[in-house]
């Protein structure tokens, strides 16, 4: 071979390669409310007060096994993994005076986030259901996290089911494709798992409605350890009497 000809070669080699490689890019997901133009806007708590700085909002999945549900709500925070987090104020994604919540993260192409506060170990799978939980905290905590204590406040909700799979909430394949953004709002959302979702109820507990709401928190009795203890010895001395009697 030529060398000319061989150069010439490897040249358009590294070219198709470095123009495969540009077009490969990650996947932002925005997410959030649509911004608010009535005073406080349509988040409120429980007992129908608007959503303060106390509160976080973060976007993400409990992987591809595990369901939230009621049943298992004090769960939820070991299967959690947050693709992002918003918060007071408006600069962290949260401006409670407006009830806006606008953020927004990268889908690497290695299945993580950018966004460096988050754990990096996390990946997010093709196909994994994305969730948006909001939490009561405390404003100012640089590592929030809910917490299931008497006085939580959450929400969890997502967008699926709703005939419509192509604007399911989905984490998509981050790379192999030109830049993409996909855009989530929780007025979108059709799906609550605990809390209120866009003026319906669903589980949990609450004192008052809020005439028109995007996103309320409920609440529910979290059982004494000493009442899961009591019950175990109840259950064991009844199994107990039960063999004595055979």
């Amino acid at each position: 071979m030529k060398p000319t000809l061989k150069l010439t070669r490897l040249v358009t080699l590294a070219a198709l390669t470095l123009a495969f490689t540009s077009s490969v890019k990650a996947t932002t997901i925005s997410w959030g409310t649509y911004f608010s133009v009535s005073g406080s806007g349509y988040l409120y708590d429980s007992a129908g007060n608007h959503l303060n700085d106390n509160y976080v909002m973060e976007l993400g999945s409990f992987g591809s096994t595990f369901i939230p549900t009621l049943a298992n709500l004090n769960q939820w925070k070991d299967y959690w993994k947050p693709f992002d987090r918003a918060s007071a104020p408006l600069s962290n994604g949260f401006d409670s005076s407006t009830g806006t919540i606008a953020a927004e993260a990268v889908l690497e192409t290695d299945f993580t986030t950018d966004t460096a506060a988050l754990p990096q170990s996390n990946t997010f799978a093709v196909g994994e259901q994305a969730y948006v939980w909001v939490y009561n905290d405390s404003f100012g905590n640089s590592n929030p996290s809910p917490s299931f204590t008497t006085g939580f406040e959450w929400a969890l909700v997502t967008n699926k089911d709703d005939g419509t799979p192509s604007d399911d909430w989905r984490f998509p394949s981050p790379s192999g494709h030109v830049s993409n953004t996909l855009d989530w709002r929780l007025e979108d959302a059709t799906f609550d798992v605990f809390g209120g979702l866009n003026n319906m109820q669903g589980l949990g507990n609450y004192s008052s409605t809020p005439a028109n709401f995007v996103i309320q928190t409920h609440t529910a009795p979290v059982p004494e350890p000493s009442g899961i203890l009591l019950l175990g010895i109840a259950s064991g001395l009844c199994l107990r009497r039960r063999r004595q009697t055979k």
